[in-house]
This record gives structure tokens, C-alpha cells and sequence, in this order.
């Protein structure tokens, strides 16, 4: 007969597989500056914005 599992030990994000536990030092991250990204975006939009008025 299959044990039966207590509440506490199952947790519903994970069943679900919407919480994922990578190991640690798996994979090396960015570590960005959040103003290094809104400038950066912004960069990208007067880049696009000139093109348009360009016609290229």
C-alpha cells in the first residue's frame, strides 16, 4: 500500500512546477546596475527614433 504523504512536505508551486531550485554556483548571473538598463533602453529608443525619421 502507498504511504501517505503528510500536508507540510508537499508544497503546491512546486508539485505544479512553478518554483525552480537551480544548484548553487550553477550558472554565473549579470549583475547590471539598474540605471546601467534604463539607459541602456533609452539608448536603444533614440537609436530606433532616428531610423524611423531616417527611413533606413
Amino acid at each position: 500500500m502507498a504511504r501517505r504523504r503528510r500536508r507540510g512536505d508537499l508544497n503546491l508551486f512546486t508539485a505544479a512546477g512553478l518554483l525552480n531550485f537551480s544548484r548553487e554556483g550553477e550558472i554565473e548571473k549579470y549583475k547590471l546596475n539598474p540605471k546601467a538598463v534604463v539607459i541602456g533602453a533609452m539608448v536603444v529608443m533614440v537609436v530606433v527614433i532616428v531610423l524611423n525619421l531616417l527611413r533606413i
